[in-house]
């Protein structure tokens, strides 16, 4: 059965480093699983390499793992949250991965208020 859209898998490739993404259709009959930098300097590869993949499909509910200092931001802000819980599982990840990219406390802070905002602007990424 064709299967349209993203398709949640978990990988293991070369039998060491775990990954949890999606295989996505890119104007093409088949699905398509992209290799990210990250995973390729984990694993020492690079283009043209060869890498073993294991995979199967991803039932499991995803959920963003949230820091005690942006829970409390979000404890100040409950109709932020609200709309936060109502996100997709990737605009999630985005807000939190943007918070956490950063290198200074400063920035850190700021981001938090920023991701307050744009949350309530009805922004769905960063």
């Amino acid at each position: 059965m064709a299967r349209k859209g993203q398709v949640k898998i978990k990988a293991v490739f070369d039998d060491k480093i775990e990954y949890r993404g999606s295989l996505a259709k890119m104007k093409s009959d088949c699905h398509i699983l992209g290799l990210t930098q990250e995973v390729r300097k984990k694993l020492g590869k690079t283009f043209g390499d060869e890498v073993l993949v294991s995979l199967v499909e991803d039932k499991e509910g995803r959920k963003v793992e949230i820091a005690d200092d942006i829970k409390a931001v979000f404890n100040e802000n409950p109709d932020a949250k609200v709309l936060f819980d109502a996100m997709s599982y990737t605009h999630q990840k985005e807000y939190i991965r943007w918070i956490e990219e950063a290198k200074k406390t400063e920035t850190r802070e700021s981001r938090k208020v920023k991701m307050v905002l744009m949350i309530l602007e009805g922004k769905k990424g960063v």
